[in-house]
Formats: C-alpha cells, structure tokens, sequence
C-alpha cells in the first residue's frame, strides 16, 4: 500500500489504520445496537426514566471527551493515506 509521497506504508501504520477503522465501527455499532432495547431492559430491572437517561448521555459524553484525540490520529494517519491512494 503506498502512503503520502508515493512511499510504501509500512506493516505498522497499515495496522493502526486497520485498528482505528475497526474500534470506530465497533463503538458504532455498539451504541446502534444496544439504544433500541436497553430502556426496556431498564424499566424491566427497575430503573427509571431520569436513570436510563443518565446511562446515555455518560456514553455521549466520553464520545465528547474522547473525539479529539481520535479526530486527531485520524487526520495523522487515516486521511493522508486515503488521499495518497486516491492520486
């Protein structure tokens, strides 16, 4: 796989770009399938609404405090390789 500046990529960074794609698709699909049925998992075990609500936002919240530093090794690795196998 050639990286920027027409070099190959090596084993390395193809390996955390593969790492980074597959934690983003898991975290996504995670939080995809666990939002339909939780809350009424929750009522069932006897948590209520304001309860539940906390549960969510605690995971909207680590994705706020964690975004940057993901956008930031995304933007190093992910987006320069992309555009050098585009050209």
């Amino acid at each position: 796989m050639k990286g920027t500046e027409g070099r190959e990529l090596d084993r390395h960074t193809v390996m955390n770009i593969t790492l980074l794609l597959i934690n983003m698709l898991l975290i996504v699909s995670g939080y995809c399938l666990l939002e339909p049925f939780f809350p009424n998992e929750a009522r069932k075990k006897g948590l209520d609404d304001s309860q539940i609500s906390v549960a969510f936002t605690s995971y909207q919240v680590a994705v706020l405090v964690i975004s940057p530093t993901y956008g930031m090794l995304v933007s190093l690795c992910v987006i320069p390789t992309c555009r050098s196998l585009s050209a």
